[in-house]
Formats: C-alpha cells, sequence, structure tokens
C-alpha cells in the first residue's frame, strides 16, 4: 500500500477503477450499499466466511443456516447491482473461526492448527485479489468490534502487501466502519479516529433500495430491528442537543476512509481490553483479543501470500452454489 499519498474521494468513488468489496459475513455489504450503488456496474464482491455464527438463533444445524445465509446474499448482490460472475463466496465456517479463537491459547498445536485454517482464508483473499486485479479494496475497519470482521480486514491488508510484491501494482485498500463498543458507535468512526474521514450522502432512490436490500435478509430482520431501536434512541438523545436524527436519515450517510498509514495490527484497539469484543464469546469461553487475537494477528498480518500462491492455485477452485455463485473452496 502507498503510505506516502491521502487520496481524495473523487479518486476513491471513481468508477473507472476496478473495485473489490471484501467482507466477512452476507450482509456486511448493506453498510455500504449507497457506496457499492454508485461504483456499479462493474464491481466485484467477496464474503469470506458461509455467515453460519447464528444458527443457535432458529434451531437449526450451522450448516443448514449457513446455507440459508448464503442464498439471502445471493439475492441481495443482486439487488445492488453485482454480476453473477464477479461474486465468491469463502464459505470458510464462522462456527470454526470462533473455535480456534478460544483454543489457539490452550497448545501450541492447536495456536498452529488456528494459523493455518486462517491462512487459508488468506490464500482464497489472495486468489480472487488476483482474479479481479482491483485498484481500490473496501473492507470493514479494524475496531475492536467483531473479532471476524478484523480478521478480514488484518488478511485483506497481507494480502495487499503480497499482491504488491508479487506484481509492483499498488491497491488501495479503503476501510468502513461496522460497530464498537458492542453496537454504542455503529456505522461511524469513534471521535478519536485519526485517519481522513470522508462521507457520501444517499439519495432517496439510494436509501430506499439499501434499505430493501436489508430486508431481503430474513434471518437478520431481528438483528436489524435492534439496531433501529438503539439508533432511533440515540437520535432522540441528540435531539436535546439540537440534532436530532432517525434511523433512516443516520443510515442515509456512509462514512469510508483510505488507508494511508502502517498498522501493527497485534496492538488492541482499546488498551483496557473489556472493551475490544465486547461479550463475544463461543460457548461461554470469551473472544479476548489481549493474548488471544494479539497473537493472531501478529502472525496473520505478515504479507506471505505472495510466497505461497501458486499452491493457492492447487488447492482452491472455484466451484458454484445451488444458485450459480462462484464458491471457493479448499481441497
Amino acid at each position: 500500500m502507498d503510505y506516502k499519498k491521502i487520496p481524495s474521494k473523487e479518486s476513491l468513488l471513481d468508477k473507472s477503477k476496478k473495485h473489490l468489496f471484501m467482507f466477512s459475513h452476507h450482509d456486511d455489504e448493506i453498510v455500504s450499499a449507497g457506496i457499492i450503488q454508485r461504483l456499479q456496474p462493474g464491481a466485484a464482491l467477496m464474503w469470506v466466511t458461509n455467515s453460519d455464527g447464528l444458527y443457535f438463533k432458529i434451531n437449526v444445524s450451522p450448516e443448514e443456516y449457513g446455507k440459508l445465509r448464503v442464498a439471502e446474499g445471493w439475492n441481495v448482490s443482486r439487488e445492488l447491482g453485482f454480476k453473477d460472475e464477479d461474486v465468491t463466496n469463502g464459505l470458510f465456517s464462522e462456527v470454526e473461526n470462533y473455535r480456534l479463537f478460544v483454543n489457539s491459547i490452550k497448545s501450541e498445536a492447536q495456536f498452529g492448527e488456528a494459523i493455518e485454517f486462517f491462512r487459508q482464508q488468506g490464500r482464497a483473499i489472495y486468489e480472487k485479489i488476483n482474479e479481479v486485479n482491483p485498484d481500490i479494496i473496501w473492507t470493514y475497519a479494524f475496531q475492536g468490534g467483531m473479532p471476524e470482521h478484523d480478521l478480514t480486514h488484518v488478511l485483506t491488508a497481507a494480502c495487499i502487501d503480497s499482491y504488491e510484491r508479487e506484481f509492483g501494482k499498488k491497491i488501495q485498500m479503503v476501510e468502513i466502519p461496522a460497530y464498537e463498543l458492542t453496537v454504542l458507535i455503529s456505522f461511524r468512526f469513534n471521535p478519536w479516529y485519526k485517519g481522513t474521514k470522508y462521507y457520501i450522502d444517499m439519495t432517496r432512490d439510494e436509501l430506499l433500495k439499501k434499505l430493501a436490500a436489508a430486508f431481503h435478509y430474513p434471518s437478520q430482520v431481528e438483528l436489524i430491528e435492534k439496531f433501529r431501536k438503539v439508533i432511533d434512541r440515540l437520535g432522540k438523545a441528540s435531539g436535546l442537543i439540537g440534532r436530532p436524527f432517525d434511523f433512516e436519515s443516520y443510515c442515509g450517510r456512509e462514512y469510508f476512509a483510505p488507508v494511508c498509514e502502517p498498522r501493527d495490527y497485534s496492538r488492541p484497539p482499546y488498551r483496557i481490553d473489556f472493551f475490544n469484543y465486547m461479550f463475544d464469546d463461543y460457548l461461554g469461553e470469551p473472544v479476548k483479543f489481549i493474548g488471544m487475537m494479539d497473537r493472531i494477528f501478529a502472525e496473520v498480518q505478515k504479507p506471505v501470500f505472495h510466497n505461497i500462491h501458486n499452491t493457492c492455485d492447487r488447492n482452491i477452485s472455484h466451484s458454484h452454489d445451488d444458485s450459480g455463485q462462484k464458491c471457493c473452496c479448499m481441497s
């Protein structure tokens, strides 16, 4: 990545450039649905996981829930203007990610198992980058809000560095705020964020398409309604100082920021670890940054994927799911 120059808002939204959106879960793309619409046609998309993590919410197996989420994502990708051939599912299990997060601190063997699984995800990301050859990659910010968001961010950053080493091409990384401090700070950068922030204000038609896309995830309606209630309450509180807002007006503004400085991803977003991944767990075992994710990120941030690109070519095969969508399958 080129750390010397801060790109302009206009250059980041240039439709003549190749854009790739890299997300962990099916529904992550909704946060930047307005930006996505403005960059169509021609943008590409990859979801790294199969989004099976909340299977217990509707009393089905992880496999069944993952298939449901993938099918929902397929509908949304079309709604937002992605071409079928430009969309890829990594299909890595969230459940397995979380199991490996918490087990990674139990022994060196289990730490090694975790790193290998996460590097498999990095190889799949690298393969997608190699396929698209993008100028700009959009992904969620490194916030300490959700470990898989941060994992995808770190792997994407490592792959961008590897791609430059292999091909000499500089790719601009752009981060999109998701949430941190549970949902207290949602879809916005925190007030102490040091980077250069940009935003777009969506048109009414763009906003309506964004909201329609969100409700193409029936499995996530309950979660969306919880976000709506939180944001409406924050908007009412903000009204006490003369700056009221509601869910629709809040979602109608989308923030993003170019990543223009080198980062050590083993350093926690919050020094007090309670504020990283608040209340996140796997079967009752907490996911922590310090002593757990910091060790993982210290390893997977290394730009090694150009060295294993040939292995990636051998071990990753592109197939299609039942809807015809491209999938990235490890063999």
